[in-house]
């Protein structure tokens, strides 16, 4: 589950960014691994910051028929 205090972090671990998008833990690391991710390695430990986040999700959004992009 997504952890309430991630809200109010600066970053995300890779658990959590799945969970705050929706998307498999395996899924998540093929996309970082494939270098569609943008993600932060600090020593071996890979965060996501929100802006990554919000990034993701904006280069995903489809625009609804009649609705501008």
């Amino acid at each position: 589950m997504f952890n309430k205090d991630a809200a109010n972090r600066y970053t995300l671990t890779e658990q959590e960014f799945s969970e705050a998008v929706g998307l498999s833990l395996a899924f998540v690391r093929q996309l970082r691994k494939q270098g569609r991710l943008p993600h932060v390695r600090v020593g071996d430990r890979v965060l996501y910051t929100q802006e990554d986040v919000y990034s993701f999700l904006e280069s995903h959004r489809h625009a609804v028929a009649g609705e501008a992009a």
